[in-house]
């Protein structure tokens, strides 16, 4: 994290790096939040429906601010609010760029794994001659020769997930849900993500409106924040098992 002139332009297609022995796409952006600014590495997570920055960053940006989020502008992208990354989960401490930022600035991300450079682009340029996309990167997967040999008349059984795994999952998020865990459990996996997935879009929808139209009510906020998180790590847990 380093500070930037928030007058400074800011450029676009937004480059990136993929680093590290598990590939993961790490880029550099500008967050500001009032007279503020400065570049901070973000580790990319679409699968993520909300950003965050560390409480590191924040303090540099807003250092008086204790109510776990600030409004601000990443890469010049009015975002809602920004919160920190909560400390009593798995990404606690990062900055994470989650799907909520690609969806505001309909970002394009590309990423070449095996020349490991990514790039974020707002509009992807086209080639004149052929009327299709045109890409900076020419993206190759590695050769690799056959690791085993699998005997095609063999039936592959689906992996199946224990009802109870499923069920301890949406416990943890009881109060959260529109209907007791038993009921929901009852149906397919496919359709309990999904319901999972529509309440936690419902449930950000309405803490977004609430800071924005009563941005008094801090703690109440904060307390649905705290929970819209809980629930989309659940949410997350799902799309694996399915």
């Amino acid at each position: 994290m380093s500070p930037v002139d928030p007058a400074a332009p800011i450029e676009w297609p937004v480059k990136g790096v993929v680093f590290g022995p598990n590939k993961r796409v790490f880029v550099n952006l500008v967050v500001t939040s009032g007279t503020r600014s400065a570049n901070v590495f973000f580790l990319v997570s679409t699968t993520s429906p909300l950003t965050f920055v560390s409480p590191a960053v924040a303090e540099v940006l807003e250092p008086h601010n204790r109510i776990g989020f600030f409004y601000g502008k990443i890469h010049g992208e009015q975002l809602l609010n920004i919160p920190k990354s909560p400390q009593n989960t798995h990404f606690g401490g990062l900055n994470l760029l989650g799907d909520d930022f690609f969806r505001n600035t309909k970002g394009k991300l590309l990423v070449d794994y095996p020349s490991q450079p990514c790039s974020i682009f707002k509009t992807i340029p086209m080639d004149t001659t052929t009327g299709r996309p045109h890409l900076p990167h020419t993206i190759t997967l590695p050769a690799h020769g056959p690791f085993h040999t699998v005997d095609p008349t063999r039936k592959v059984e689906a992996q199946t997930v224990p009802q109870s795994a499923i069920l301890e999952l949406l416990e943890s998020v009881r109060p959260l849900l529109p209907m007791a865990p038993d009921d929901l459990a009852r149906d397919s996996l496919g359709n309990i993500r999904d319901n999972v997935g529509r309440m936690l879009t419902r449930r950000q929808l309405f803490f977004e409106q609430l800071i924005a139209k009563e941005p008094q009510k801090v703690e109440e906020a904060e307390e649905i924040r705290v929970e819209n998180i809980k629930l989309a790590q659940v949410h997350q847990q799902l799309k694996e098992y399915a």
